[in-house]
């Protein structure tokens, strides 16, 4: 996993489809969505660490 997209298509491997338009928005969403996963142990800690870091960096370049 190494971009934006590979978190977006992690979360639809689930069935889950965030997209509201707004990207920050969005980013919000999906880290929530991660949380969960990792939680209901959906994804390793590493998988977990990966995705929040990819979607972070990508909140930053947004912002």
């Amino acid at each position: 996993m190494r971009t934006f997209a590979d978190v977006r298509k992690l979360l639809k491997q689930f069935g889950t489809v965030i997209y509201t338009g707004d990207h920050l928005g969005d980013c919000e969403l999906i880290l929530d969505e991660l949380r969960e996963m990792k939680a209901y142990g959906m994804i390793d800690a590493d998988t977990y660490r990966m995705a929040v870091m990819i979607v972070k960096s990508s909140q930053q370049r947004q912002a």
